[in-house]
């Protein structure tokens, strides 16, 4: 826990072992178990529904821990790319026993606390509360790389950040940015991996080899290439609360995304960015060509999208609401 939360209570990590077996382990159960006797701690603050909390609520009541405190960044039910089977076992089985199993839970959105899982455990419910955003580090130095990439000045960059797959909407991308391929001056810088990476490209081979389109993988050196970027795009089709959008905020990016899920607590339609219907490769297309065309407009968003997330998604605001409760579960 990087915050200065550490300076008010002793964190001690519980770790969950993915090598004691898959679905339902015994044997994890137990070694967490294990772990939570030897920490005795009073309150145990874990994070996911899915399987991996199932086992976290289970070894805690088998434990005696009286405080467990849930974070719910979504459910099962959501998942696109998800087996059919295992989707239904987790939503109408394990998930409802999570929720029966913890003592208090909240979510990291106001879209999230809205469903209904979280609605018919109402009772247990203590709001939510936002994600931290991502850790500016200032101690690496920001590499400029428009030279590297063999860009202008005068070329317009659009990034997007994130798992390259169909749930986060990047065969919709790929279609717009298709429909952009005669934009000679506005190019895509895409960062990430995932399982539609590889069919991305060929879609876009022609894109890619023009220099339209950039793949950069996976990288480490996100606020660099955040900073060297004019705007920021989440295709998503659906999203809880979008980190990316937050870093992108903090790097003062005019942002387009989904108006879907968490997103519109991000982004305010017309102020610190667009918002487009999840899915919808046209609208998308206008988004990006409009955002392309207008300086002024991008570096208003950006300005906005800066004072925004400082405002509503502080470092400072989350360490209170999370100070204030754990007081409340210790000392109840």
């Amino acid at each position: 826990m990087n915050s200065n939360l550490k300076s008010d209570f002793d964190f001690k990590i519980i770790h969950y072992r993915t090598d004691l077996g898959g679905k339902i382990s015994l044997k994890r159960i137990f070694d967490l178990v294990s772990q939570i006797k030897k920490i005795k701690p009073d309150i145990v603050h874990f994070t996911g529904l899915q399987l991996s909390g199932f086992h976290i609520a289970v070894a805690c009541k088998l434990a005696g821990v009286k405080n467990n405190i849930l974070t719910i960044r979504g459910t099962s039910w959501d998942m696109l790319e998800f087996n059919p089977i295992k989707k239904i076992l987790v939503s109408f089985i394990f998930e409802p026993l999570t929720m029966i199993l913890c003592s208090k839970f909240y979510s990291n959105s106001k879209y999230t606390s809205s469903k209904f899982l979280m609605k018919l455990f109402n009772y247990k419910s203590l709001g939510w509360i936002y994600n931290f955003p991502p850790v500016e580090d200032f101690s690496k130095p920001l590499i400029s790389y428009r030279k590297e990439w063999k860009l202008s000045k005068t070329d317009v960059i659009a990034v997007s950040v994130g798992r390259i797959n169909r749930e986060k909407g990047y065969h919709v991308l790929a279609k717009s940015i298709s429909r952009l391929s005669d934009k000679k001056n506005l190019k895509f810088i895409i960062v990430g991996d995932g399982t539609y990476l590889e069919e991305m490209k060929k879609i876009l081979s022609n894109q890619y080899k023009s220099k339209q389109v950039l793949f950069l993988g996976y990288r480490s050196d996100i606020n660099s290439i955040l900073r060297e970027s004019d705007f920021f795009i989440l295709p998503t089709l659906h999203e809880t609360l979008s980190l990316a959008l937050l870093e992108a905020s903090k790097n003062s990016l005019a942002m387009i995304g989904s108006d879907t899920g968490g997103v519109p607590e991000i982004i305010k339609h017309q102020k610190n960015g667009l918002l487009v219907p999840p899915g919808n490769d046209k609208v998308l297309t206008e988004a990006i060509e409009f955002l392309s065309m207008h300086h002024g407009t991008r570096k208003k968003f950006g300005e906005y999208a800066k004072k925004r997330v400082d405002k509503y998604f502080s470092n400072e605001k989350i360490e209170n609401q999370l100070r204030q409760l754990y007081l409340n579960e210790y000392l109840k």
